[in-house]
């Protein structure tokens, strides 16, 4: 008890800033779109001259702003950060063969989702802006469903049980499929090693689900691959390589190296390893019968993952990949390395996981000082410090556009924010520029029916959403 409420504690901030949240650039664009072209027309648009993300794009009809509620935005926050910590509990549960309960693996599961908020490049790109999350979170929890039901398709004692847990699979796995380039390449990766190992130990029940949901991988890249909008925006954003392919090879080595060294990243992969270890050896005879190899498989597994996304990445686009990308990519490798670890543990006792289960202590305890500061102290201050004068502000700002527009303003200046100093939980920056040409202005006038809308004057730096 004492634990399970100091876990809703240090969640409570993240959750209570869901109800500041406000709609921000792409959630604008999206929403004039619909309303100059309908849902349909806005859905056809979008895949014949941007991009073939199929799921996505379906995704996009939950964009509240599309039907004038700007305010709903808050309540999909707290949607995603529900269905995180559902999925991973669910996982753990069915991993567990149900000897897990509900309440433990909740709180597991919590303190999972606390470590991705605090080592993420971006919780506001995963959970609070809705453009972004639509794109990267949501393949990510769906990533955690469709394996888990697939043993359970193996695991049910009736027909139609079998089925209704491999239909969940299939649904999850075209999800996956369906919303971004990077998920797609990482399930092809994943289905190609669940496919080998279900094959290598001769079991046919397992490898037919694995190749029945390959089959519908396969169908589903090449819907999303076929799309005439990735020729159109590959052809206007000019994406692709300007450099020699082996320069692109070897700038995809340099950030993938990057990325697995970034401090807080390595300090997670070791630190919560240990934090498991009891609970991970305590149950390491429930494991899945094909969740069991050496651990130098597991990291051919882990970085092979990680290092096609990154080439994917150096191929398509200049510079280090932005931070919502990197959410995706930190997503998987952290779920990843605790899979490959918990199946490369012994059967029976080593001194290894001894001396392992020796360091949960020390581990525990920079934890404790971890959670004093850092993510954890920034979330409380957005929340007591920001978030009410950023709402505010942004309320007054809305109304003073809806005046002028109603006034027959069609080039509007508003007031920019004041007294706001970004923590870069929930708040970036200023949301608009004193330029009427930044994109994120021209989405936002298209919105409210402008030609113009800009900052009155220069104010807080505007928000980064390539580093934050």
């Amino acid at each position: 008890m004492l634990v399970g409420g100091g876990l809703a504690l240090l969640l409570l901030p993240y959750l209570a800033l869901a109800f500041y949240n406000q709609p921000y650039w792409d959630d604008y664009d999206f929403a004039a779109l619909v309303g100059r072209l309908g849902q349909w027309g806005a859905e056809k648009y979008i895949y014949t001259t941007h991009t073939g993300r199929f799921f996505t794009i379906l995704l996009t009809r939950l964009n509240p702003v599309a039907y004038g509620w700007p305010q709903g935005v808050q309540l999909l926050s707290l949607g995603w950060l529900g269905a995180t910590g559902l999925a991973q509990a669910l996982a753990l549960r069915v991993l567990a063969r149900q000897r897990l309960g509900w309440g433990a693996a909740g709180a597991w599961s919590v303190a999972l989702l606390l470590g991705h908020l605090y080592v993420m490049p971006s919780p506001y790109a995963a959970f609070y802006w809705f453009s972004s999350a639509v794109v990267y979170q949501v393949p990510a929890i769906l990533s955690l469903v469709f394996p888990v039901a697939v043993l359970q398709s193996l695991r049910a004692g009736s027909r139609w049980g079998r089925i209704a847990w491999y239909t969940l699979a299939v649904g999850a796995m075209l999800g996956v499929a369906g919303a971004l380039e990077l998920s797609l390449l990482l399930l092809g990766w994943a289905l190609a090693w669940l496919c080998y190992l279900a094959y290598r130990r001769a079991d046919r029940p397992a490898l037919h689900r694995w190749l029945g949901l390959a089959g519908f991988a396969l169908v589903a890249g090449v819907v999303v691959a076929a799309a005439p909008g990735n020729l159109v925006r590959m052809h206007e954003e000019h994406l692709g390589p300007a450099i020699p392919l082996w320069k692109v090879l070897g700038r995809a080595v340099v950030q993938t190296y990057m990325f697995l060294t970034e401090p807080r990243q390595v300090t997670a992969l070791v630190v919560a390893p240990l934090l498991l270890a009891r609970l991970g050896y305590r149950l390491r005879h429930l494991r899945p019968t094909g969740l069991r190899l050496p651990l130098r498989w597991g990291l051919c597994f882990v970085l092979g993952g990680v290092g096609l996304q990154m080439l994917f990445l150096s191929f398509t686009a200049w510079g280090y990949p932005a931070v919502r990308a990197l959410n995706f990519m930190w997503f998987g490798l952290f779920t990843s390395w605790l899979v490959v670890l918990w199946a490369a543990l012994p059967a029976g006792p080593s001194s290894t996981c001894q001396l392992l289960l020796r360091l949960r202590l020390p581990a525990l305890l920079y934890v404790l000082v971890l959670v004093g500061g850092g993510p954890e102290r920034a979330a409380w201050r957005e929340w007591f410090e920001n978030a009410p004068a950023y709402r505010r502000q942004l309320a007054a700002r809305d109304a003073a556009i809806r005046r002028a527009r109603q006034a027959g303003a069609h080039e509007v200046a508003v007031e920019p924010l004041q007294g706001i100093h970004p923590q870069y939980v929930l708040i970036l920056g200023e949301t608009l520029s004193a330029r009427a040409s930044a994109s994120y202005n021209q989405d936002a006038a298209r919105w409210y029916g402008l030609d113009s809308l800009r900052l009155s004057r220069p104010g807080l730096e505007p928000a980064d959403v390539r580093v934050h």
